[in-house]
């Protein structure tokens, strides 16, 4: 079954230190999936390019990942880069790493140019010059967590239990009340 909007959730944010991203399958996701994450810009129609375009990781699923299933990828950037499971690296190494102000991160499938978006994260809301929700499918309090203040850390601490289904748990991921900053 082919990956969209809402079938991950971001579940975890960190812009200090060795950076760190984390997520969760809330539909399985098939052996060989490629799942791609960037802070670059996105203005609605396209993400920003040349020497403003920020690095893209590709995250692969090397075996069969079960809906349920959280995802960490770390130090993304400085030490040892890798993920919990699966693989990933990076496919554009422009300004790697989280910022700990003014970022938006994106994970799509399918090449940069055409994107189906299926979640994203940001520090600074989604209406700001770092990136917006427009044109992606993507909403926020649905299937994008906004928080602003410029923040560096934020980890989801709410419900994990007690719905029918993952879906179920997407508005409850997606807003930032529920998460620890």
């Amino acid at each position: 079954m082919a990956l969209t909007a809402g079938s991950i959730a971001f579940t975890g944010f960190n812009g200090d230190g060795d950076d760190n991203l984390s997520f969760v399958a809330l539909a399985d996701i098939a052996q060989g999936t490629v799942i791609n994450f960037t802070d670059s810009n996105w203005n609605g129609s396209s993400f920003a390019s040349g020497g403003k375009a920020e690095s893209t990781m590709a995250w692969t699923a090397t075996s069969a990942i079960s809906a349920g299933t959280v995802i960490n990828i770390n130090n993304i950037g400085s030490g040892t880069f890798g993920a919990s499971a699966g693989t990933v690296s990076f496919t554009n190494s422009n300004n790697t790493g989280l910022s700990n102000d003014s970022e938006v991160v994106y994970a799509y499938v399918g090449p940069a140019a055409s994107p189906t978006f299926l979640a994203a994260i940001s520090t600074v809301g989604y209406s700001s010059s770092d990136g917006s929700l427009s044109g992606t499918g993507l909403v926020a309090g649905q299937t994008a967590v906004s928080f602003t203040g410029s923040l560096d850390i934020m980890g989801y601490n709410g419900a994990r239990s007690g719905q029918g289904s993952f879906a179920a748990y997407l508005a409850a991921l997606n807003n930032p009340a529920n998460w620890q900053t």
